[in-house]
């Protein structure tokens, strides 16, 4: 009866497999050998434009980074932000993997 979040894993009930793999069926049919190969490490420069046009205030799509997930977003933010030794509060419980981002700091 019991529901732990402590991992951070969704229910796999909720995953869309079947729309996933058309999505991806339909990618690799369109753009096999692109879709394969290394990427620009801020993002597609398609999915920035499109992410920086839902935004609603003006943003440049080169001040857009696509994550490949909340672990690196956190793990980004704790690198700009935090300075060596500085605290950070958290809320019991947390997501283990802010602490974990936030913790080399």
């Amino acid at each position: 009866g019991i529901i732990s979040f402590a991992g951070g894993l969704p229910s796999p009930k909720t995953f869309p497999v079947e729309v996933f793999a058309d999505a991806c069926a339909r990618v690799l049919h369109d753009d096999g050998p692109g879709a394969l190969q290394y990427a620009a490490s801020e993002g597609l420069p398609a999915l920035r434009e499109q992410v920086a046009a839902m935004l609603p205030w003006a943003v440049d799509p080169a001040q857009v980074l696509i994550t490949t997930g909340s672990q690196q977003g956190l793990d980004l933010v704790a690198k700009v932000l935090i300075d060596p030794g500085s605290r950070v509060l958290v809320e019991t419980p947390t997501y283990l993997g802010a602490l974990q981002a936030f913790g080399p700091m």
